[in-house]
């Protein structure tokens, strides 16, 4: 009997030091997680407010958008298109550049929970002679940028962001001389994330259209076809078109495509980075939480006002 009653009151005892334990454990990982959560609120609920802003002001697709006075976009369904004030606010909550006087819009999809974006800006340089196309020295050409991008890696670690590396080419350029148009994709890898800009020029008289998808690398060849479709979907507006361009009575652009490619591309590339690199997950799934959330309401509203 006395055996038994020792068994019990050691196993009275372990099980009062276990309680104890865990009440602790579960108070500390409690409070731990509080801290946490008020940390990251305090962190960065500015870029939740301005993914928030920039859902609420986006067109729903179908629909026909004004590109500035140069072009039309027939914003295909299930796209939003996110107009220039919102879609600079979009840009610094994801951590890029907010100020870039060449943004005209930013495009999401409601199916592929912001895995990727489409950035379009404007270069309003006028006519860019097509002459060097069919000369394009690729490997010199990505040294250039891979040597302009660790440049501004320096800019990018002061601010704070994680420098970006170009691995190489995931499609060389190659120009449409038939609808004047470049397209090429460069790898770049971002804390050992490998990230896709597929990127796509659109040629007019005034100037060109700059249409970057930025995706993860392993998402790349799916994701392209957005790409590629709203590439399909822009329609310069009459007098605009490459081929209006008139010598010595239009302007001409001081640079040519390989001088763009080089200088602008590389510049570009490192302000651009992918949304699922910049948030921790955690954040990640809140902002997914808050696209589905205002998409729909957005979607009723259309449904139920006829409003945009």
């Amino acid at each position: 009997m006395k055996s038994n009653s020792c068994i019990k009151q050691t196993l009275s005892i372990f099980l009062i030091v276990i309680s104890i334990f865990f009440s602790v454990f579960c108070k500390n990982l409690l409070a731990a997680n509080i801290v946490d959560k008020i940390h990251l609120t305090l962190q960065q609920q500015e870029s939740i407010s301005l993914i928030k802003n920039a859902i609420r002001s986006a067109t729903i697709g179908p629909a026909q958008i004004s590109l500035l006075d140069e072009a039309t976009l027939q914003l295909p369904d299930n796209f939003l298109f996110i107009p220039k004030k919102e879609a600079a606010g979009f840009e610094k909550a994801i951590g890029n550049v907010a100020n870039d006087p060449e943004l005209v819009g930013v495009i999401i999809s409601q199916n592929d929970n912001l895995r990727w974006y489409l950035q379009i800006d404007f270069i309003n340089a006028g006519y860019v002679k097509e002459d060097d196309a069919k000369n394009f020295d690729i490997n010199d050409l990505l040294n250039t940028i891979k040597k302009m991008t660790t440049e501004e890696n320096n800019l990018r670690i002061s601010k704070g962001v994680a420098p970006i590396y170009v691995t190489g080419w995931i499609q060389p350029p190659t120009y449409n001389f038939t609808d004047h148009q470049l397209t090429l994709s460069i790898n770049v890898n971002e804390d050992n994330d490998k990230v896709a800009n597929y990127t796509t020029y659109l040629f007019g008289k005034d100037g060109f259209f700059r249409i970057n998808l930025v995706t993860p690398e392993t998402f790349i060849t799916n994701d392209k076809q957005y790409s590629t479709l709203i590439q399909n979907s822009i329609h310069f507006n009459k007098g605009k078109l490459y081929t209006d361009y008139v010598k010595n009575t239009d302007r001409t652009a001081e640079f040519g495509l390989t001088a763009l490619i080089t200088g602008v591309i590389a510049k570009k590339l490192g302000i651009l980075t992918i949304i699922g690199l910049f948030f921790a997950k955690t954040w990640k799934m809140m902002l997914l939480i808050f696209f589905i959330f205002f998409t729909k309401i957005k979607k009723i509203f259309k449904i139920v006002f006829h409003v945009r």
